[in-house]
């Protein structure tokens, strides 16, 4: 098996212990309603950023941007600004971060907790039915889309 396979297979693992483990944190910086959020990624983060944003709006939590962390400019007023990284270590999501605004709330989630847990605040926003495999399956193939 290589190393995307290998990926791709330990998805579903990945994603009940995300949901398991770190969920309620996520829910908690993802799901405050009304607040104006940005959410940054790189890569495969800022796919699942817009991801989340797109689900977070539809959900009606709040008015949502989603930004490449090389492309933030401090031009905008958010009341949080979310950091979605699969490591925590993306030098161009470290630099956005140095550039919030001071006052401006800030979170770091990993990829998999931030886009399986804004997900079910969704569901739950439009009492919507899912397993959580669903609801991470679902948000992974919007990511990856």
């Amino acid at each position: 098996m290589n190393a995307t396979s290998a990926e791709i297979a330990s998805q579903p693992d990945i994603w009940a212990r995300a949901v398991a483990e770190r969920s309620a944190d996520a829910r908690r910086a993802l799901a405050a309603p009304g607040e104006r959020m940005l959410i940054l990624g790189c890569g495969t983060s800022w796919f699942v950023a817009e991801s989340i944003a797109e689900l977070r709006e539809s959900a009606g939590l709040g008015e949502t941007d989603a930004v490449c962390a090389s492309e933030y400019r401090p031009r905008r007023h958010y009341d949080r600004v979310v950091a979605v990284t699969r490591s925590g270590t993306s030098t161009e999501v470290l630099a956005a971060l140095r550039q919030v605004p001071t006052g401006t709330h800030q979170a770091a989630a990993s990829t998999h907790q931030a886009a399986a847990s804004t997900h079910q605040a969704a569901a739950s926003t439009h009492q919507a039915a899912a397993s959580t495999h669903q609801a991470a399956a679902s948000t992974h193939q919007a990511a990856a889309s």
